[in-house]
This record gives structure tokens, sequence and C-alpha cells, in this order.
């Protein structure tokens, strides 16, 4: 764990956010950022109310290998909206991961995630 002024790092953990604006991620690299990114994003859900959204996907990479040898990575997500935080179970997140947005169509299992729900 590494500390960038009062934020506690944990270099396992990458965030990546979805807004109607775009994607955002971040890790160790430009976690320093991420306090007043997140604070105009709270602004935007809280005046927007019903046009603003956000999707968060935590990914969590363990010491364990999958079997194309990468890293086993936890996956859990939430949905926010206004004054709104909808955790996601692990079965929400894991049928978003594996179906086409565009189509609704099934796309290949990912072998290297395990999805679990979101805690806060």
């Amino acid at each position: 764990m590494q500390r960038i002024g009062d934020i506690k790092i944990n270099k396992n953990i990458h965030l990546t956010f979805i807004t109607p604006e775009g994607r955002s991620t971040f890790a160790l690299d430009n976690a320093k950022n991420f306090p007043y990114w997140w604070l105009l994003q709270c602004a935007k859900l809280i005046n927007r109310k019903e046009d603003f959204f956000v999707v968060l996907h935590k990914r969590e990479f363990t010491p364990m290998k999958a079997e194309n040898g990468l890293p086993i990575k936890k996956i859990s997500s939430c949905f926010l909206q206004g004054e709104h935080v909808i955790p996601m179970s692990a079965d929400e997140a894991r049928k978003a991961f594996h179906t086409d947005a565009k189509t609704g169509k099934p796309l290949p299992r990912m072998i290297d995630h395990v999805f679990v729900d979101f805690k806060f």
C-alpha cells in the first residue's frame, strides 16, 4: 500500500469509470488525480440527477494465475445516478461483461476474471 497525500493507494486495484462523457481509469500511476476528478463527477451526479450516471468497475489483481498465465482479477461493479448508488451482484456484473452491449449476444468468457458482489 502506498500513500499519496492522505490517500492510501492499493497497487493491486484499478478503477474504471464510465460516464456519458467517456471512460476514465485510475490506478497507482495516476491516483493523485482521482480526488479532483471524483469531486467533479459527484457534482455532476447531484446537479444533473436524471441525465448523468457513473458505472464503476473495480479490478483487484490477485497473486493467483489463470490457465492463460495472467493474474486472476476480482471484478465488482456498481451504478451511480443522482444520489443513488446501486451495487451490482456478481451475476449482474458477469452478465454485463459477457454480453455485447450493441447486439445482446454473448461474448467469450474471460478466464482470468472472477466476479464478486460489489461492497462499499
